[in-house]
């Protein structure tokens, strides 16, 4: 959505997980899938979030309330808290739930997730650029 904005050079984005389960990994395979079957193409390996982040970046959105807290420990960066949100807190039909995590359920799941990030994308970025 940012490329296609025009705004690469002005918003970047990154993604990282809360726990050190597949680090360097690359995503599952059913995600690539989806991904590819929704035109996108993945080429990124998994990393943990640090506290550094805080300083990166101006906004922080994680999956689910698990993800919220993980991020909320991180007591050297108080003021940094305040930059995390749910991620669907830009979603336009369900907000401030959780992202459910399709890795356990079948191909739906999968494309479930994908919709609710393409409305919660969409939506951040119109957000952003107001």
């Amino acid at each position: 959505m940012i490329k296609e904005q025009g705004l690469q050079d002005q918003i970047s984005c990154d993604s990282c997980g809360t726990a050190a389960y597949h680090i360097g990994s690359q995503p599952d395979s059913r995600t690539v899938s989806n991904a590819k079957g929704n035109g996108l193409i993945l080429n990124h390996q998994a990393r943990q979030f640090v506290g550094s982040d805080f300083d990166r970046f101006d906004h922080i959105l994680v999956m689910d309330q698990s993800n919220l807290g993980n991020v909320r420990i991180f007591e050297e960066y108080k003021e940094g808290v305040s930059k995390v949100e749910l991620m669907r807190a830009f979603d336009s039909e369900e907000t401030n739930g959780d992202v459910p995590d399709p890795y356990y359920g079948g191909e739906r799941g999968f494309q479930d997730v994908y919709d609710i990030l393409y409305r919660s994308c969409a939506k951040l970025l119109l957000d952003l650029l107001k």
